[in-house]
């Protein structure tokens, strides 16, 4: 027997007592007389005697070079820092990495330094990848962290840097725990481990002018029992704050994904076991895109006073430009009886808010009435179209007093609004609390929402 090299295909002859050759191919390969010739991109052999080529699984077609003889299953992923990541495989059955998306799984020998699960962000979309060195096939995509849209998904902020040099990535922590900054470009991770509630800045200087995503992971063991903005137990807002500025300008967060509440979660039924996110994202702070569907998914419990205060308001600065409609379960690991303040000023000044309030946005929160829980929710969010039923299912109180300010201005400039006003277990607020204090509890609730189809019936203490 004697072995040639033909191109990428071994052709292996023996010579017996016939006068043709018989020809061993590679896989890859296939005999073509007494030569082995390559299979065509989309084929695929697995060497020997075959005399013809088999076409690849639909999807696996391959116009990655990997080889003429490759069914490839791959994805590209590119960083946000323009470095891309190929991952294919040229054995399907035996793969070296692999990628799990919402919709299916990649394979591909991408060669990696780490050992086990780590991720990979592409344009917002967070893919779970896995180096199965020394683990199961099996655990290919299933990660300790929740995925793309889930619970347990690593918080991440998507922004944009200024020139070359500058702090262009700035945050305030208030929270007490062990995190971990991953700034977006590359370098090594920043460990912070952190034993007090003082709200605290931390920046990072980028070299190069450009899109990045910070990533935030870890998790609290303590929050500030301070009930103004520097109680906050994570926020960018206001320079004055934090010092979250650069160029005059506040940071330009284009984009946010993941799971805050996982981060940020409640620990107990203590002052200092409950989250504030007092204006995390409001004012002073240039927030675009929707609100992540899965923001608070890891939040479990009892609310508590000022929680969600001012979370998106905007202010005088009116610089925040959220989009897109309420996601309905924002808030629904959130159970128990209002607290002060919790939802005060939450969506304020929110113009860009498009859709239907959900009815079921505050479904599990039920008991009586307190202090301003609902002051100001929705105020000046002229792009909201109708008030979901039963938005104040649940809550109870006396029927001649609210506690001051409880729906005071709630939906007040509210122009877009259409459909019935709000209702509380079959009633219109108005019906359920009559005799509620004219100025305190209730007063410019509906100012300006001449739309609503029952603002005729409005009694002047509530618009």
């Amino acid at each position: 027997m004697k072995k040639f090299i033909v191109g990428i295909c071994s052709v292996l002859f023996s010579f017996a007592l016939f006068p043709s050759a018989h020809a061993d191919c590679n896989p890859g390969c296939y005999v073509s007389g007494t030569t082995c010739q390559p299979c065509a991109i989309g084929t695929w052999s697995a060497g020997g005697a075959t005399t013809s080529c088999t076409a690849c699984p639909a999807g696996q077609t391959g116009n990655i070079p990997t080889g003429a003889s490759s069914c490839v299953a791959y994805k590209t992923l590119k960083s946000s820092t323009g470095r891309t990541a190929t991952l294919r495989a040229t054995k399907i059955s035996t793969p070296s990495l692999c990628v799990k998306d919402a919709t299916a799984t990649y394979y591909g020998n991408l060669s990696s330094t780490i050992s086990g699960y780590f991720k990979f962000n592409y344009l917002g979309t967070v893919y779970n990848v896995v180096d199965p060195t020394g683990l199961a096939a099996a655990n290919c995509g299933t990660p300790p962290f929740g995925g793309p849209g889930q619970e347990g998904e690593p918080f991440r902020v998507h922004f944009t840097s200024g020139d070359s040099g500058v702090n262009a990535s700035s945050f305030g922590l208030g929270a007490a725990g062990n995190f971990t900054i991953d700034w977006g470009d590359d370098t090594t991770p920043q460990v912070i481990n952190k034993s007090n509630t003082t709200l605290t800045e931390y920046s990072h200087t980028y070299t190069v002018k450009g899109d990045y995503v910070m990533t935030i992971s870890g998790k609290a063991t303590e929050y500030s029992t301070d009930t103004s903005f520097t109680g906050a137990a994570i926020s960018f807002a206001s320079c004055s704050i934090m010092g979250g500025c650069y160029q005059g300008r506040p940071i330009p967060i284009t984009f946010m994904s993941g799971d805050l509440g996982s981060v940020f979660p409640i620990l107990n039924n203590t002052d200092a076991g409950k989250p504030k996110f007092i204006g995390t994202f409001g004012v002073g702070v240039m927030v675009k895109g929707p609100i992540p569907p899965n923001l608070f998914a890891g939040l479990h419990g009892a609310p508590g006073p000022y929680m969600f205060a001012s979370l998106f308001a905007a202010g005088s600065g009116g610089t925040t430009q959220i989009t897109g409609s309420i996601p309905e379960n924002l808030f629904a690991g959130i159970n128990g009886p209002p607290a002060p303040y919790m939802f005060s000023n939450t969506f304020f000044e929110c113009k860009n808010l498009t859709g239907p309030i959900p009815g079921n946005l505050f479904s599990g929160i039920s008991g009586d009435a307190a202090q301003s829980a609902f002051q100001a929710t929705f105020k000046t969010c002229p792009g909201l179209t109708g008030i979901g039923d039963g938005l104040f299912d649940g809550i109870t109180g006396a029927a001649t007093t609210l506690l001051a300010n409880m729906f005071n201005s709630t939906f007040n400039g509210c122009t877009g609004l259409t459909g019935l006003s709000a209702t509380s277990d079959g009633q219109f607020l108005y019906d359920k609390w009559p005799n509620a204090l004219t100025g305190l509890s209730t007063n410019s609730c509906y100012t300006g929402a001449t739309g609503l189809s029952d603002y005729a019936s409005v009694p002047t203490q509530w618009r």
